[in-house]
Formats: structure tokens, sequence, C-alpha cells
């Protein structure tokens, strides 16, 4: 008899279960008295997975984590990898397995299976011992195998094919079991639950069909199929539970679909703008990664149909999986590199979504993993002492049962419910501990300073995640001064645990200490002196039937009411910062892939000459692309080869020379249309992300663009190319100059400077964006600009080429606007350029450059007020 959820009121040291009586008389259930608990935050493996060494793998079409978490195949055209998924440490290789497009581990861990190319049109499928890399056994057919599976008792295999045959394999022998036709490319193949029944996902992309098909595993009947609005791309199982990816031929767009395997129910659908090409479950099922053909991954909460999160790969995703934990998920793509993007945790997610500092949320979190426990521990409670109960704490007597047999009943209730009825402490400290260490990251002290006259080092403890600005207390470290100085460097490099002892649901005391390899130093908590406490954060997990309450208390003394004030701007700050890191090293690893695209240290000092104005603008905001990687998505389109390097100068000077905050500088590298829309709006609907985030009459908006810019060869217009657009449809899939500038002009802002380093000619310095028409036949039709107090500057003409300058690897226009900004544009002398001084400065050194390096006109176009300066 499974418990009834609503009645559980639970504390996090002390569970109560009251028995109650229709004879009038309403005895207790007393547990055991209260104990101490005592968790342990900062402990080894509590903060985020980095495994930075798994970027090193490229090409990855398939990737599995074994169930034991100790091992991650890694399926690529080179040969089958493994990888420490701790680390991403290369463990073993088999280049005998070449063109892997399918990996599977066995439930125990123990085999290791890889589908791969055997020559012509032949597919190996090797199962290798996990451990050793030695090989068990090979299947050979005559097709290319697309997905495998082990059976929970790891004696069977499944796989299916290109051809629409799915073939049950047996491990020991290398037997045939069971052939299924199907009536279209096997994409995905799974047991479901125990294993009696298996699924296969199909897709028939001529007849614009597909779905999926659920047999017995014994004698392969046909039992339901599941129908789905076009093929599906992929498919993953989790106990019960079917995942399934489909796409519609027609539009590219698709979505995913989670079935009850047993009952053949649908339970959850959501619909993408791009079709699922990689799906996988988080560990606890309640999670999904998708990955797609636009270069993004993304995470979903099944439960809402919400996204948690998204990450810009760059690249059509192959593969996506969730590392040890949940803490990371590694995307592979079929030609970059193989990415790991850290997660937040559903904790974080509801934090996101709070109007303030989310302790109440947190609290709800913590109390639906020990609702889950406590129901997990109580799911076993005996029938036949809790017959008649309509709900955990109710025991009713049965009409036909006697008083004496009744309370004979209640005493054996009462006593299993001793033994059962409470959650052990070790599960209360991992969903504390767990809980916190999702949200907070890990502890670790800052701004260490000692007194010499007292011999204490004082710092602020505070954490390594998203949300360190909510959490930070001050200690106190006693070091002799004959010491400290030594001490100073291993306190700073140290590690550091606060164990929290909890007694009676209250927090008593906390113990802090950093282990450093000189030996283990105690720190205690200030109270005030030398430098008093600025935010305390104070667990009381007490029940009071509404949920765990964990609160924040704001210390003595203004400093801490001035911090407490201000913790919603720090948590943003947090998050721009934490987002801007990310897309600098999405851009580092970038550069890595093609030094010859990287900057030169000339073009790094150039950038570093732009003056600091000291100006400071809260108000200003900044919209950075550098769209460079056009031919991962159209072999035929030239990349932009310096554009991420001109988002980079752009970047420069919306800080240096126009003052913006860096909070407030949005720098986007390899944007595909889906962001520009989202940002810049539609012809329906103007107010994208920028229209949120100014404010009329009030911002000064800095947009730049450098990648390709091209005509529609159907209206002539400008359009900006997004890097996953098509050249020739850019009806459908650019952004258009006109409504661009209309939708600026609609926000009312202050004032705007545009730069466009790009041209709209249907050529670039690298070749013809559209193949296949002759330039001389696009009329391109210059959009209106009607924007108040607006100046706009364009690479070119309507008809010339935006050229690049090789020696210092950015576009003409970027380098001889920075350095018309250092000062050589400022022809009066008065420390501040004008539009006419732009202009003119433009006008002479990129025509000028553009015939001497390059021996073709070009011809900047600057719009604006006379009086405007940059």
């Amino acid at each position: 008899m499974k418990p009834n959820k609503k009645v559980f009121f639970i504390s996090l040291q002390l569970l109560a279960v009251f028995i109650v009586f229709f004879t009038g008389v309403s005895p207790s259930v007393a547990l055991s008295p209260p104990r101490p608990v005592v968790v342990e935050w900062g402990s080894p493996g509590a903060g985020a997975v980095e495994v930075p060494n798994l970027e090193g793998f490229k090409r990855v079409g398939a990737m599995a984590l074994s169930p034991n978490g100790e091992q991650l195949a890694l399926g690529s055209f080179q040969g089958l990898f493994t990888a420490d998924p701790m680390t991403g440490n290369q463990t073993g290789f088999h280049q005998d397995s070449k063109k892997v497009g399918a990996v599977a581990y066995s439930i125990d861990s123990r085999y290791l299976a890889a589908g791969s190319s055997a020559g012509s049109n032949d597919s190996l499928i090797t199962v290798r011992n996990a451990a050793s890399g030695e090989k068990v056994r090979e299947f050979t057919r005559g097709a290319r195998a697309r997905a495998l599976a082990f059976s929970p008792d790891n004696k069977t295999l499944l796989a299916g094919y290109g051809d629409g045959l799915a073939v049950l394999w047996e491990v020991e022998t290398g037997t045939r079991l069971i052939e299924i036709e199907l009536a279209g490319a096997v994409s995905g193949a799974c047991f479901i639950g125990d294993g009696s029944t298996v699924a296969m996902g199909w897709g028939n992309e001529k007849k614009k069909r597909g779905g999926v098909d659920i047999y017995t595993s014994s004698g392969g009947k046909l039992l339901k199929t599941l129908i789905h609005p076009g093929p599906v791309g992929s498919m993953v199982c989790g106990g019960a539970g079917v995942l399934t990816g489909w796409v519609d031929p027609d539009s590219g767009k698709g979505g995913f679909k989670l079935w009850d395997g047993d009952t053949g129910e649908l339970v959850q659908s959501i619909d993408l703008e791009h079709a699922p090409t990689a799906l996988a479950f988080s560990s606890d099922l309640a999670v999904v990664a998708t990955g797609s053909q636009d270069g993004f991954a993304n995470l979903w909460d099944l439960s809402t149909a919400t996204m948690i999160q998204e990450f810009e790969v760059g690249d059509r995703v192959s593969a996506v999986v969730f590392l040890p934990g949940d803490r990371a998920v590694a995307v592979g793509t079929g030609n970059s590199k193989t990415k790991v993007f850290r997660t937040i945790s559903m904790a974080q997610a509801l934090f996101e979504s709070g109007v303030e500092p989310g302790f109440p949320l947190l609290s709800k979190v913590i109390e639906k993993r020990y609702r889950r426990a406590l129901e997990n521990n109580m799911s076993a409670m005996p029938e036949t002492l809790f017959k008649g109960a309509k709900n955990p704490d109710e025991l009713v007597k049965d009409e036909f049962e006697t008083l004496a047999e009744f309370n004979e009943r209640v005493a054996g209730a009462r006593a299993w419910l001793e033994i059962n009825g409470r959650i052990p402490d070790e599960v209360v400290k991992e969903i504390l501990l767990q809980t916190f260490t999702e949200v907070f990251g890990a502890p670790r002290l800052e701004n260490l300073k000692y007194d010499a006259d007292v011999e204490l080092f004082f710092a602020d403890l505070t954490s390594d995640g998203v949300y360190a600005g909510e959490f930070k207390k001050v200690v106190a470290i006693a070091v002799p001064r004959k010491s400290a100085r030594e001490a100073k460097e291993l306190l700073g490099s140290g590690r550091v645990s606060v164990a929290m002892h909890f007694f009676g649901g209250t927090l008593q005391k906390t113990e802090i200490k950093i282990d450093t390899e000189g030996g283990t130093f105690e720190a205690r908590e200030v109270e005030g002196g030398a430098q008093p406490t600025v935010v305390v954060a104070l667990l009381d997990p007490g029940v009071t039937g509404t949920g765990v309450d964990l609160s924040l208390h704001a210390g003595e003394g203004a400093e801490a009411r001035e911090i407490r004030a201000q913790i919603k701007k720090l948590r943003k700050k947090k998050e721009q910062e934490a987002r801007l890191v990310a897309l600098r090293s999405e851009l580092e690893l970038l550069k890595d892939e093609s030094e010859e695209w990287s900057p030169t240290r000339e073009t790094l000092a150039l950038i570093e000459k732009l003056p600091n104005t000291g100006r400071s603008n809260p108000n200003g905001l900044a919209l950075i692309f550098g769209n460079r990687n056009y031919s991962t998505h159209h072999s035929e389109m030239p990349d932009v080869k310096y554009a991420a390097n001109d988002a980079e100068a752009a970047h420069a000077i919306a800080l240096k020379t126009l003052g913006i905050p860096e909070d407030n500088i949005h720098l986007f590298i390899n944007a595909p249309q889906s962001r520009f829309i989202s940002w810049l709006g539609t012809s329906e609907n103007h107010r994208g992300r920028l229209a949120d985030l100014s404010e009329g009459g009030k911002t000064d908006l800095f947009l730049f663009y450098s990648g390709h810019g091209a005509p529609g060869l159907g209206d002539g217009k400008g359009y900006l190319v997004p890097v996953n657009a098509d050249p020739k449809k850019l009806e459908l899939t650019g952004y258009p100059l006109d409504l661009l500038f209309a939708n600026l002009g609609k926000l009312r802002l202050r004032s705007v400077r545009v730069v466009i380093d790009a041209c709209f000619s249907g050529s670039s310095d690298a070749g013809a964006v559209i193949t296949g028409a002759s330039p001389a036949l696009f009329k391109v039709v210059d959009p209106a600009i009607n924007l108040q107090r607006g100046m706009v500057i364009r690479a070119a003409g309507s008809a010339e080429v935006a050229s690049w300058d090789h020696e210092l690897r950015l576009g003409i226009l970027t380098r001889a606007l920075v350095e018309g900004l250092s000062g050589a544009a400022d022809s009066d002398g008065d420390g501040s350029v004008s539009t006419g001084e732009v202009s003119n400065y433009l006008e002479r050194e990129v025509s000028r450059k553009a015939r001497r390096v390059h021996g073709r006109d070009q011809n900047p176009q600057v719009v604006g007020p006379a009086d405007m300066t940059f």
C-alpha cells in the first residue's frame, strides 16, 4: 500500500507519526528522541564536476556513461575512446572500431558495445570487457548499426540498423534470437522496465512518417505503435519511460515526447523550433537534455515542460550525456570538439524564477527530496498492519475486528514505525548537503587579511557558486605571528569544509576547517570586532506544515543592511560574469581550432590602445554579434575569419570608450537566427529581450555586427546572415536590416550607435555568399533609417565588398574605427569624436586600405546628426 503524499509534514531530524483511533482514544507513536545531525559542506566530491580534458575529443557521434559512473565511452570517426568522466582523461582507444555511430554499456557496467563500419556497407558490432578493453564477441551484418541496448540481465544485445531491421543477439554465443522488420530506418532501441518488452524508434524520410514500435523481447510480438507527427530521429529509455525525438521533414521543426512504455500513454510533449538530434535522461529521470542541428543543447524539466538551461554549442549536436551527479553535461558534435557545460540544479532554476532571493524556494526543493526519500522508505508498509488506513498516520479499526485485535495491530504498527518510520540521519545529511551545494557551490575563503596585534587572520567565508553573494560570513583563524606569512599562502590554497551541527531542527554550531599541505587550521565565525558579519546563512530545517524554513539574516551594522538590500543586484552580476566567462571560453576554443584566425599580438596591442575615457554609463547597453563559422552549417558558404576578433574589439569599445558596465554588454559568437529574433524582435512583435532591458528615453545602445550580409534573392532587401541561415532563402532565414532599424526606432532610446562590418552585395573577401547567382543580378534596396539621436556606420556601399585586414586579422572597418576612436579621428583635438569626424576618417582610411591592399572600392556609409559624438 502506497502512502498518501499530502499528509507528510516532516522534520529533518524527527518524524512524528500519529495513529488516530475511531474509539475516541488517540495514542501517538513516538519515535526516538532528536539526535544531532552533522552535515559537512565542502566535503570531497561536493563541488561541481569540471572535465576540461573531454574537450580534446573531436567528431564524436555517440556517447554513453557506464551505469556505475566510472567510465565514459565516446564513439568517433577515428575510433572508440573511453575516458574518466570526472577528469576527461583518456583511458582507452580502439582504432579497430572506426566510424562509431552507437555505443552502450551493460547494466552491470561489465560490457561495452560499439557499432562501427566494417568496410563497404557492413556493420561490425564489437562487445568488449569495459575494464580491460578485450574483445568478447563480434556481430556482423550487411547494414550499419544505429542503436544498441543491453537487456537488464546483460545476456542479450538489441541492435537497430539503418535498413530497418532490428536484431536481438545473445552476447555469449553470438546467436540471433529475434529479427524484427520495421517500416523505416531504426533510430533508437532500448529495453523497457524489467526487459520483457523492447522499444524501437524508426523513421521513413521518403514517406515522411515514423513512430515507436513496442515488441515482446521473448517472441517478438508487436504490442503497440506510438504514432508521431514525423520520423523519429532519436530515442532513449529510462525505467518504463520512453523518450522520443521527432522531426517534421518539411519545416525542420520537431519536438520530443515522453511515453509510458507499459501502457503506451503519452506523459509529456514539447514542441521545438528545431528537431532534437540527441536525447539523454538525468539520473533521476526528472530532467532531459536535448541537442539540435542549430547548434544548441538544452535542459528541460519534464514535470513542468519548462527549459532550465540553454547551451550554445556552435555546431550540430550528435550526442549528449549527463556526467556523474548530473552536475555537468557533455555534448558531442560531428565536426568540432566535444564540449562540457556545468548544469544548474532544479533548486537554482527555482532561484532564477524568484523575485527575491529564493530561500523559501530552496526549502521547497529540500522538502520535495525529503518527501521522496520518506515515500521510498515507507513504500513497504505491511498490508496486514496498515489495512484500512486512510493515511500513513491514521489507523482505523475494522468493523469486523475486535478491540483487542485492533490494539494488537496498533502495537505492531508502532513497532514497525519505530524502525522504518523515520529517515536515517545519513539520508538527511545527503539531502541537505546536495541541495545546499548545488545552489551555493563549494565553500572558499576570500579577502584573507592578517591582524598582527591580535594574531588573527580575518576572511570572508563564501562560495564559488552563482549565488555566492547571498552566502557570506566573516571568520577568524588564529595563527601565531611568526608563522603568519607562511600560513597565508597555505590558507589561500586550502580546501574549506564547514561542519554544520543540527539538533532538534536548529543549527546549534558551525565548525570551519581549512585543510592545507601544512596541516589543518580551524576558523570561527566573527560576531563583530575587527570585521562585522556581513551576511549570515542560518539553516533552520524545522517543519511547521509549510515546508523547511531556510532563512537569511543580515548581521549587525550599516554595511550588512546595505549588502542585504543589494543581494538581488549582486546575483544578477554573478550571473552575467559567469555567462561572460563561458562566452570567452567558447571564443578561446574557437581560436584554438584555427590558429591562423586568432588575433595577433599587434591586434591585441591595437585594441589595448583604446583610451579608457573614465566614463560611467550605467544606462548604457551593448549588443555585439560576431558571426564567423558559417561553413559548419552550409559547406558552400565561406567563413568570416575575423568576425570573432571584431567582436572582441567592439567589446573593448563598449567597455572602455563608452563606459558601459560589463553586466550590460551582451556578446554573441556565431549567433543563429533565433538569437536575433529573441533579442531584436519580429515584424509582428518588436519587444524582444533588448526591449526588456532598455528604458525609454534613458538607454544608450551600442549595437555591433560583424559577419556576412547579403541581399534577399526575391525582395532585394539587405539581410544580416545568421550562422544557420540558408543564403538562398534569406527572406525566411535571415534578419532584415529594415526590420532592425524599425524595431530600434520603436524603443525610444536616448541614443543609438550601430556599427555593421558587413556588406550586402552577395560577395565577401572569401568568396560568394550566395552561390549559383551572379552578383550583377542582385538589386540591393537600402533600408530607411529613422532613428532619433542615431548614428549608423556601415562598412561599404550596397554593391561593394567589405574587405578584411589580414595583417591585424580584423575587418578593415573595425580596424579603422578602433584607430579613429583611439585619437586618430579627433581632428579638432577636443577629446571627442563626432559623427562628422568619424565619417571623414573612415571614408579616408577604409577607402585607401581597400584600394591599396585589395584593389577594390570600399566606401563606408556613416549616417547621423553632425553634432553627435561617438
